[in-house]
């Protein structure tokens, strides 16, 4: 059964509990399914790129006509970092709700020279700015280079926050969150660990890695930048940081320097 996040940010689980360890996060106008309901008001749920784990059933629409008319008409996508949804055009309106980056809406049509009217999952109208705002486009349809530059642009965005287990949002987030949500917002649905179990993804070898291109290791996972860098949210450094592949470089890190590592491209990416 689909269901639609309605809050700005959604804790994932990996139990039914509010004591349970957090493994990922979901954002507003996101769909889940729902697996099974569990206990103490909790679900199991699994998101659109394949991860499952428990959130709390009062953060969900699940009216089945409110929810099918979101998947057809949501496709407009946050793209500032955090941005208040008001109620009225005039800046000093009240606040409706906060949406993070990568957060979905529906647009209403009604526009001013500033903002745009959205509706959010639960029927309400507010009102964001509209550089805040992009259009959800199929990555099939684009320019592959354009894609790569975007990868590596949105990734900069998160240059400096901090690490947090679990975390995907500006607030906070750790190496598989961050690859992940900056493939999301270039439309690539990627598998949410710093394992390699996508089959969207193909091996590649050192040599043949380019900007936007991912390297994983053992419990760790990184966006490729150019030139021999990297990019991750790094326990070590607790933010997200850039370092080298290249040994002769003051920013090496050599966590991506044993036979365990895997170099990978989104098959898109490819050609």
């Amino acid at each position: 059964m689909l269901a639609i996040v309605n809050e700005t940010i959604v804790t994932v689980k990996n139990a039914p509990s509010d004591d349970a360890i957090r493994i990922d996060e979901i954002f507003l106008g996101m769909a889940v399914n729902i697996l099974w309901d569990d206990v103490n008001n909790y679900c199991y749920i699994e998101t659109e790129y394949n991860y499952k784990g428990y959130i709390n059933k009062k953060s969900l629409i699940i009216k089945k006509d409110k929810v099918n008319n979101w998947i057809d008409n949501a496709n407009y996508m946050v793209n500032g970092e955090y941005v208040d949804i008001l109620d009225n055009i005039p800046y000093d309106s009240k606040k409706i709700i906060s949406a993070m980056r990568g957060s979905r809406l529906a647009m209403t049509g009604k526009k001013s020279k500033i903002r745009s009217q959205v509706s959010l999952p639960d029927s309400r109208k507010g009102w964001i700015r509209n550089e805040f705002l992009k259009r959800i486009e199929e990555p099939s349809f684009r320019k592959i280079e354009d894609i790569r530059s975007e990868i590596v642009d949105n990734a900069l965005k998160y240059l400096g926050k901090q690490f947090r287990w679990g975390g995907k949002s500006p607030h906070g987030l750790d190496s598989s969150g961050l690859t992940s949500m900056v493939y999301f917002l270039s439309g690539l649905k990627i598998w949410r660990d710093s394992d390699l179990l996508d089959e969207s993804l193909i091996r590649i070898k050192k040599a043949e890695l380019k900007h936007g291109d991912l390297i994983f290791g053992k419990a760790h996972t990184a966006i490729y930048l150019g030139d021999n860098k990297f990019i991750n949210a790094s326990a070590v450094d607790a933010k997200v940081v850039i370092k080298s592949i290249n040994e002769n470089d003051k920013e090496y890190d050599d966590i991506f320097s044993d036979e365990n590592t895997i170099y990978a491209c989104h098959k898109l990416l490819r050609g």
